[in-house]
């Protein structure tokens, strides 16, 4: 009966620590949170140093990161209750259908790149999570925009 009992506490101990290492972003990734949402993004990614007018009028929760520091290349980071904000819909534009994708691991739709506004080029990532809408827009200018094209395939983790 004792050998039962710690079979099954240990059996119980590791499912827990497995699940706990899932949730675990990867070693040296950034957790970034938004709302009620972390993420972990490279180690590299930095809060953006000029974030007003990336896109005009975005309220909160949101992230703006500066994927490679020093270029004109943003990601753009936002958890919404039910939709993709009005701020990123205005500077798309309508979006259409998109396309399946995947989003750290997440169902996700992905919407093709497109100019936008200041000699830009965007594109949209949108998944459903318990808290609501997580929308990762890739914005670059558009000479930079090979180093932002589907930065939001480099999130790891969604928690």
């Amino acid at each position: 009966m004792l050998l039962v009992a710690l079979v099954a506490g240990f059996a119980a101990w590791a499912a827990v620590r497995a699940r706990d290492e899932r949730l675990r972003p990867p070693a040296g990734d950034r957790v970034v949170t938004v709302g009620g949402v972390s993420l972990a993004v490279p180690p590299d990614w930095r809060p953006a140093t000029r974030p007003a007018g990336v896109v005009p009028g975005l309220g909160g929760p949101t992230a703006i990161l500066d994927p490679f520091p020093g270029m004109s290349v943003h990601a753009v980071v936002a958890l919404a209750p039910h939709d993709v904000p009005a701020a990123l819909t205005d500077l798309m534009g309508p979006l259409g259908a998109g396309r399946p994708a995947q989003l750290a691991g997440l169902p996700a739709m992905a919407y093709a790149e497109r100019p936008v506004p200041g000699d830009r080029i965007a594109e949209l990532t949108v998944a459903r999570t318990p808290p609501g809408v997580l929308v990762v827009a890739c914005i670059g200018r558009t000479g930079s925009w090979p180093g932002a094209v589907d930065c939001a395939d480099q999130i790891e983790a969604v928690r």
